[in-house]
């Protein structure tokens, strides 16, 4: 038999195969609940003592939540878990991030050796400067535009 734990938004803690079911009663901690069903805990939910499985595109959102969200089983969406302060960090963060890893990808660009020719060479100059200025853009770090880089 199969039994699961769930919390009071839902969201299913744990699954037991069993056929004692006081070995599993036994398991289920303040705050949870129990029922004989079958489902998986992050792609089903409980909702009025009946499993339910999570829509793709909910999947998809619970999987990929936004920097600063979590997801919600009361709800079944992803909110934002942080302050706009700290979001706004978070998302600095992250863009600082990738804009290092497009510098470094292009670091090669700027050694005597390179077998650029000038003109490809002062793009290469441009697109390193412009990752540098991302930071600056009006709308940072919520919005965006990064360079692309010219072959």
């Amino acid at each position: 038999m199969s039994f699961i734990i769930y919390n009071k938004e839902g969201k299913i803690v744990k699954t037991i195969e069993t056929k004692d079911h006081k070995m599993a009663e036994a398991q289920v901690q303040e705050g949870e609940m129990i029922i004989r069903a079958e489902g998986k805990p992050n792609t089903h939910y409980v909702r009025g003592g009946k499993v339910v499985a999570l829509t793709e595109k909910q999947l998809k959102e619970y999987r990929n939540p936004p920097t600063g969200h979590a997801w919600n089983w009361e709800n079944l969406k992803n909110e934002q878990v942080v302050d706009d302060a700290e979001l706004n960090e978070q998302l600095a963060n992250k863009a600082r991030t990738k804009r290092n890893e497009l510098l470094k990808d292009t670091d090669w660009v700027m050694f005597t050796d390179s077998p650029l020719n000038a003109e490809q060479m002062l793009k290469y100059k441009e697109y390193r400067q412009a990752l540098r200025d991302v930071p600056q853009q009006k709308g940072f770090p919520k919005k965006i535009n990064w360079p692309t880089k010219s072959e």
